[in-house]
């Protein structure tokens, strides 16, 4: 739930403020610091399932359930684009 709060927050703030950051040097700025911020959110996520034994000793079957799943996401987002393809202009 904090995440997504986070979410809101930020997106908030974002449309509040979106005629602000539109100069270039501020735009790359930005980029650097989301990618950096990104980076670190992923890590310590990594770093706490890590730390769980639960999930080190279950971890041979939820690789295989999160490649069924990737796979199917991306099986599932292809055949809508091509879908889309087909019956828009």
């Amino acid at each position: 739930m904090t995440y997504f709060l986070g979410l809101l927050a930020g997106l908030a703030v974002g449309l509040a403020s979106r005629r602000r950051w539109s100069h270039p040097s501020w735009t790359r700025a930005l980029n650097v610091l989301l990618w950096a911020t990104l980076v670190a959110v992923l890590g310590a996520m990594a770093a706490r399932l890590g730390a769980d034994p639960a999930v080190t000793r279950h971890g041979p079957s939820l690789i295989l359930q999160s490649a069924a799943l990737a796979a199917a996401a991306s099986a599932g987002s292809v055949a809508l684009i091509a879908l889309c393809r087909r019956w828009l202009p």
